[in-house]
């Protein structure tokens, strides 16, 4: 029983491990404003060590297999998820910060102007679809 516990602890303890990283994704940031069940993500996160040690072993025992299977099959997602999406979000996010420091020179013309703007905006809208993705995930 205590190596059966030990990793199904260890499986929780990587589960938290990804919803930290997905935490400190924009995507992440930008959603956790509108979106109250996050919420729930960050709690969980925050309490997780005094959570991890007081979990009952009758629970373990009962549904620890099933719970680790759950899981660690949702970690994997997860990891899958933040691989692909993270990428590209950062890539649009440093595209759209150096759009907005170039669009900050007061001297640009206003043709320079619009095309950066309209590069800004097609960033903007795909950036919102990789969250959109992410967050259906």
């Amino acid at each position: 029983m205590p190596e059966f516990d030990n990793n199904f602890k260890k499986s929780l303890d990587e589960l938290i491990e990804v919803f930290k990283k997905i935490k400190n994704t924009s995507a992440y940031k930008e959603m956790v404003k509108t979106d109250l069940q996050l919420k729930n993500i960050e709690m969980l996160i925050e309490n997780y060590e005094l959570i991890r040690n007081n979990i009952p072993n009758e629970i373990i025992s009962e549904f620890g297999g099933q719970l680790k299977t759950l899981i660690e099959d949702l970690t994997e997602k997860l990891k899958k998820d933040i691989h692909t999406n993270e990428n590209e979000t950062t890539t649009h996010v440093t595209d759209i910060e150096a759009i907005d420091k170039l669009l900050s020179n007061e001297k640009l013309p206003e043709y320079k102007i619009n095309e950066l703007l309209d590069q800004r905006n097609k960033l903007k809208n795909n950036e919102s679809g990789i969250k959109s993705q992410f967050n259906s995930h």
